[in-house]
């Protein structure tokens, strides 16, 4: 609006500047009239001064007229005649010259007449032109602001449409990520449903059983065995679905691990070859990502929907006790084994033979990798971590790192995962403990990265 209201008040200064130049031109070539016709008169009656001087004169000049000897008249007479002799050739010259001082006169005031005739002319006919340019102008003011109005007009219109659009594109875009959520909850329903359905085709398969039997577990590479626990299949079924709902999409959980744990691979030179087993291996996120890595992994778990599901996948997983399966491998065969939220399930003295029967599998400097919540985050410790039922014990980060050590290995490593948020300290009231404020936001899970 500010650019279209100084066009016009430019324009409006462009038509009052036009009207007085037009005015004061008027005004300048019927003034110079009366002053050239002045001039004219001042200069006739100087001629007709210079003409009365150049007549025949009748007497003499005062001066000569004073002489005693001119009192006689035959004496004046014949001076007066020899004074016009003298001077008849100055009187005729003189006579000549105002006579074409009198011919350039008329001829100029005859000129004069013409110029100002066409003057006359010239300034009606440059007067028509300025009033239809004048006219024009103010015909094409008022056109402008009419269309500078209308464009404002569909400016603001423009604009409001503009403002339309961004709310529906805002609207849109929050229906596309209601519609993502409910996709990625759709996808979790549909792999639980697939899960229950091959769970029941495997009842089916087994026959009526509310039991399966699994392997009995070989000595362990320092003394027996405990039995492993019992899975029932509802427990098995119930699990799945539990997980589905709790631990989130498949995707977004092996983003995460790509994200948590391929550049520790990296650091510690595993490439593609290396030989993995992943315990508890579940949905088999982490065994997909080590697919796609070219790794040579495979999965052990004691529940069989997980185990049919993965190998719909064409994973290699086997429906195992994993302390046995390690106890049974070579000494040194692999070169990493990892468990994602595994030891928290299991008891004391379980969880020693699992740590001892990894380090007998692996080779020296292969990777042992254990994750598992972090009861140092308040939050998880006090709440979080009761939300699965088949949680026994929170495994506080020190304590579990000591035990790791205790079985042999040459160094463990804390890596804490997933903090909620960052606290900016220098924004803190007075009076609140940094400790506090730390356990909060400290990372709600915790690996340990132990080398042979």
């Amino acid at each position: 609006m500010h650019n279209n209201e100084l066009k016009q008040q430019a324009a409006q200064a462009f038509l009052q500047a036009f009207e007085q130049r037009r005015r004061t031109a008027g005004q300048d070539a019927r003034s110079s009239a009366p002053d050239m016709e002045r001039l004219i008169a001042l200069i006739e009656s100087h001629l007709d001064q210079a003409a009365n001087k150049y007549q025949v004169r009748s007497s003499l000049p005062g001066r000569l007229e004073r002489l005693p000897l001119l009192r006689f008249k035959p004496v004046r007479k014949l001076v007066l005649r020899l004074y016009e002799l003298l001077f008849r050739e100055q009187r005729t010259a003189g006579l000549a010259q105002l006579n074409a001082w009198r011919d350039f006169l008329q001829l100029y005031t005859r000129n004069q007449w013409f110029i100002s005739h066409e003057l006359t002319q010239s300034r009606d006919h440059l007067q028509e032109h300025l009033d239809e340019v004048e006219a024009f102008l103010r015909t094409a003011h008022s056109t402008s602001t009419r269309d500078i109005q209308q464009l404002t007009t569909a400016v603001a219109t423009h604009e409001q449409e503009n403002q339309r659009l961004s709310q529906d594109v805002h609207y849109l875009k929050r229906m596309e990520a209601r519609i993502s959520n409910l996709e990625d909850d759709l996808r979790v329903s549909r792999s639980t449903i697939q899960m229950q359905a091959q769970w029941i085709q495997f009842l089916i398969n087994r026959g009526t059983s509310t039991a399966m039997e699994l392997p009995t577990a070989p000595p362990g590479p320092t003394a027996p065995l405990p039995e492993p626990p019992v899975v029932t299949s509802n427990d098995a079924a119930r699990y799945v679905a539990f997980e589905d709902h709790f631990r989130g999409h498949p995707a977004n959980v092996k983003a995460q691990f790509a994200q948590d744990y391929l550049p520790v691979l990296a650091e510690a030179g595993l490439n593609a070859g290396v030989r993995v087993l992943d315990i508890g291996c579940g949905r088999g996120e982490w065994l997909e990502l080590m697919r796609e890595q070219h790794f040579n992994a495979r999965g052990v778990d004691l529940n069989p929907v997980v185990c049919e599901l993965c190998q719909g996948k064409q994973l290699d997983v086997l429906n195992d006790d994993a302390v046995a399966y390690m106890a049974r491998q070579s000494p040194g065969s692999l070169d990493l084994i990892t468990a994602f939220h595994l030891i928290e399930h299991i008891p004391g003295e379980l969880l020693d033979r699992l740590i001892a029967s990894a380090r007998h599998a692996l080779r020296p400097g292969g990777l042992l990798i254990l994750e598992t919540p972090n009861p140092e985050n308040f939050i998880v410790g006090s709440c979080n971590f009761y939300n699965d039922p088949t949680h026994l014990n929170p495994l506080p980060p020190e304590p579990t790192r000591f035990r790791v050590l205790s079985h042999g290995f040459a160094s463990v490593d804390i890596l804490r995962l997933h903090p909620r948020g960052n606290v900016n300290y220098d924004t803190l009231p007075p009076g609140i403990p940094a400790e506090l404020l730390e356990r909060l936001f400290i990372g709600q899970d915790y690996a340990l990265i132990a080398r042979r």
